[in-house]
């Protein structure tokens, strides 16, 4: 039994053959049936005194009957998707195959559902990102427009904090679309991939001399807020442009959400490569954890900087593409210590 419904609220009746769980054994009981049935017929046909030629007739069309009846129950999951699959094709992901059956359609039937399901999701993301895109994007557009109307109109002098506040709004537009065109290649199967051996201590000494030279206060009030603790050399096959992305993402998002000082840790667990990024700020809640590498999310505090709430998603998109993986500490917002330790496990490429 089986039957097309919205959000799987409907309940089938079991048919008797749905136990059985192989289409080729029900095949196999239709036959004997089939076969059971003509014999009956026939029997009971010559007790009556049926001519000859009627016997057959009658066993095959009384059986013809009744196989047509089971088979449209063991088919009716088949037809049930090809009208979800209609409805899909239209947008509408609602649609879910409710079956008993625990045959090989039974089990296409519970695939499709989870296909729906992830598509639904998929479409949902889309949206979202092209709304999110689109509010990001809108900001900074609204007040370069602004500005230059006002300065075309002589409202506004072109002096330094003017011209500096231009560069700082075409830069946050350069880097949203920057991270958009990650995602975009992150995304893809096709998107660039090229893995090597990578010296990942002179990358990330790279990357923390980079964040350390861009704070403003890195030789004054912490001249240490940003240290990397690890073994030279650290030789992993990954991709080096990927992995410079990640680290950049992670330093950037612990000085920018989190506190002084910054540890980035890296080692070497057999072939995989761990990377830890520690930070001294409030910490994430415990029940905001898992939404961290959503994007667009900025949780918390972030919720008031002028980041794009796509870095997070980007350092997810990389460890996944090597086969990784990303958490966040197990750790309660308020709780001593505090802060926030991001860990990312790379396998070792094969090349």
């Amino acid at each position: 039994m089986s039957r097309v419904s919205r959000n799987g609220g409907d309940v089938p009746v079991e048919r008797p053959l749905d136990v059985i769980p192989s289409i080729r054994m029900k095949l196999s009981v239709l036959v004997v049936g089939a076969v059971i049935v003509a014999a009956l017929v026939s029997s009971l046909g010559f007790r009556l005194g049926w001519p000859v030629w009627l016997r057959p007739i009658v066993s095959i069309s009384i059986a013809l009957v009744i196989m047509r009846i089971v088979a449209r129950g063991m088919t009716s999951p088949l037809r049930a998707m090809a009208s979800a699959a209609k409805s899909m094709s239209a947008g509408d992901y609602s649609r879910r195959v409710v079956t008993t059956s625990r045959d090989e359609v039974g089990q296409l039937a519970t695939a499709f559902n989870q296909m729906s399901a992830d598509l639904a999701d998929l479409d949902r993301q889309r949206r979202d990102l092209v709304a999110n895109a689109a509010h990001e994007l809108r900001t900074p557009i609204a007040v370069l427009q602004v500005m230059f109307e006002n300065a075309s109109d002589g409202v506004t002098e072109l002096d330094d904090d003017f011209l500096l506040t231009i560069n700082e709004h075409v830069r946050r537009l350069g880097n949203l679309v920057d991270q958009l065109l990650s995602l975009s290649q992150l995304d893809s199967p096709e998107g660039p991939f090229h893995p090597e051996p990578v010296d990942v201590h002179d990358v990330a000494a790279s990357v923390v001399a980079d964040a350390v030279r861009r704070a403003p206060d890195a030789s004054t009030e912490h001249p240490g807020q940003v240290t990397l603790d690890a073994p030279r050399p650290i030789v992993h096959v990954c991709d080096p442009l990927m992995l410079r992305r990640m680290l950049m993402n992670l330093v950037d998002n612990a000085l920018r959400h989190g506190a002084p000082p910054v540890v980035v840790r890296l080692s070497r667990v057999g072939r995989v490569l761990r990377i830890e990024v520690t930070d001294n700020g409030p910490g994430i809640a415990f029940e905001d954890a898992h939404r961290v590498f959503e994007r667009f999310q900025r949780l918390g505090a972030a919720r008031k900087g002028t980041g794009t709430g796509l870095g997070m998603s980007i350092v997810a998109g990389i460890a996944h593409r090597h086969g990784g993986t990303v958490r966040i500490a197990d750790h309660r917002a308020g709780q001593s210590p505090p802060g926030c330790t991001v860990t990312v496990e790379l396998p070792e490429v094969t090349t």
